[in-house]
């Protein structure tokens, strides 16, 4: 029987999944993708791997232009959107005001982080997505959703280009903001809490996903991955919980905890122009 090809970074959450060679009777061949970004377009496009990790906005852009791929209830990554935007050191903590009419560089305009970037501005700051200048490393990935018209190409790395002046904010992964420069906004903490009494969730970034021929066809291998990954998620979650991190849960498990951040996604995605708003059926979307 050929083996199960996976790709999952390696975090708390999927460690104790990580140190198995077998799933529902089946051989997993591990596939280390650094960064794991990089399986992403593959998985997208192609389903080159059995099982995945993805960014939510992938994912839906995915089903939504008919590749055979299924989300299962696992949440990896998240952030709130204003750990996820700095200025540099210096500027003062500006706000999102401050952006319009400004350059903001991003790995990707269809990025997730983006995503809940461009939510949190416009909802919560009435800042519209259309008034920014957003300039990118990389162009989309499926050919049904191209840049809007507000987006421009970097040929150099968007950090070099950010630290010598030629961006006024940067939206990178929010465990790395506090290294490249001070918060957008000024009352961080509070932006956050109200984010949070008005969308009740912490966004969702990476997700687990897997290719409808497996879930059809060796179904079994998908529960006791899933097993596996919920036992991580939850020592995860007591990990953070003790170490007071900000907000709600981040990695999440179950339909319960975890459908409500990927209505909150898809309303968004089609708000913004990010999807057409069609093919989310949860018997389409979801594993199970």
């Amino acid at each position: 029987m050929t083996p199960i090809r996976v790709v999952l970074g390696p975090y708390p959450a999927t460690a104790r999944a990580r140190t198995r060679n077998r799933f529902g009777g089946a051989d997993v061949e591990w596939c280390e993708v650094r960064p794991v970004h990089r399986a992403f377009g593959p998985m997208m496009l192609e389903q080159a791997y059995d099982v995945s990790e993805l960014a939510l906005l992938a994912l839906l852009q995915a089903v939504e232009a008919g590749r055979p791929l299924v989300l299962l209830p696992v949440v990896l990554t998240g952030a709130l959107p204003q750990q996820c935007v700095v200025v540099r050191e210096g500027t003062g903590r500006p706000g999102p005001a401050w952006l319009r009419g400004r350059r903001v560089g991003i790995r990707s305009y269809g990025q997730t982080t983006g995503l809940w970037v461009r939510q949190a501005l416009w909802a919560q700051d009435g800042v519209h997505w259309s008034e920014l200048a957003w300039v990118t490393e990389e162009g989309p990935r499926l050919q049904e959703y191209p840049d809007p018209e507000n987006v421009e190409r970097s040929r150099e790395a968007l950090q070099r280009v950010f630290e010598r002046g030629g961006l006024d904010a940067l939206v990178v992964p929010g465990g790395q903001a506090s290294s490249l420069g001070e918060p957008l906004w000024p009352d961080l903490a509070g932006a956050a809490a109200a984010w949070l009494e008005r969308f009740g969730v912490v966004p969702a970034n990476h997700m687990v996903v897997a290719t409808r021929r497996v879930l059809e066809e060796r179904k079994e291998v998908l529960w006791e991955l899933y097993d596996a990954l919920a036992e991580g998620v939850e020592a995860e979650r007591a990990e953070r919980a003790s170490a007071g991190a900000l907000g709600g849960p981040v990695v999440r498990c179950g339909w319960d905890e975890v459908w409500p951040v990927v209505e909150l996604a898809i309303e968004a995605g089609v708000v913004q122009g990010s999807l057409h708003g069609t093919g989310f059926a949860k018997e389409g979307l979801r594993a199970w």
